[in-house]
């Protein structure tokens, strides 16, 4: 089972990318957004996941691991493949991803291509729990049993695929006497993220 993938961005396909290592070209399949943030003849490393069927063996990578547990979760809906889990990626960032699954948003999760209505309420209801119990995790080894909710919240909030400053900016203006889980979603709902 492979973790990662390193080596030089040979090209950008219309599904994903092809990554150069020692000499073997790993055609990887990843999202738009993925995509956009790479550049060619860039060295790279991606998170992947493998998909392994008797007439093929597909990778799909990512630049962090938030994003690589998203798309996890997602793939494992009764009715959403790898290749729809990557189309609902692409909608919006991952943090307005994630809030749409927890507030079960029908709307803008049917905005992915091959998501209808039915498909959208079933995500929801997978994953809410899922989700809301990423958020209120704290990362492993990342903190001490006396750190705060604010802690927690900048940790729930990079867990959830955003940088330090990111998720410094998101938490700017939310209410201090919240409970982590509702800072987390305070801060996704105010949208401040550049």
């Amino acid at each position: 089972m492979l973790a990662f993938i390193e080596g030089e961005l040979a090209a950008k396909t219309p599904t994903g990318v092809v990554l150069d290592n020692g000499g073997v070209g790993y055609a990887i399949f990843t999202t738009l957004r993925t995509q956009a943030q790479l550049e060619t003849n860039q060295r790279v490393r991606l998170l992947v996941c493998e998909q392994i069927r008797e007439d093929c063996h597909d990778l799909y990578g990512f630049l962090d691991e938030g994003s690589k547990q998203l798309f996890e979760f997602l793939r494992k809906v009764n009715g959403v493949g790898p290749k729809m889990a990557l189309n609902l990626m692409d909608i919006g960032d991952l943090a307005e991803l994630q809030l749409a699954i927890i507030d079960s948003d029908k709307k803008y999760l049917s905005s992915a291509s091959g998501v209808g209505p039915k498909l959208a309420e079933r995500i929801s209801l997978e994953l809410k729990d899922k989700l809301e119990q990423v958020i209120t995790a704290r990362p492993a080894g990342d903190a001490d049993p006396g750190s705060s909710s604010d802690y927690e919240a900048l940790a729930a909030l990079q867990f959830l695929g955003l940088n330090t400053q990111q998720a410094k900016q998101a938490l700017e203006g939310v209410d201090e006497a919240l409970a982590t889980e509702e800072k987390v979603k305070q801060a996704l709902r105010q949208g401040r993220i550049d």
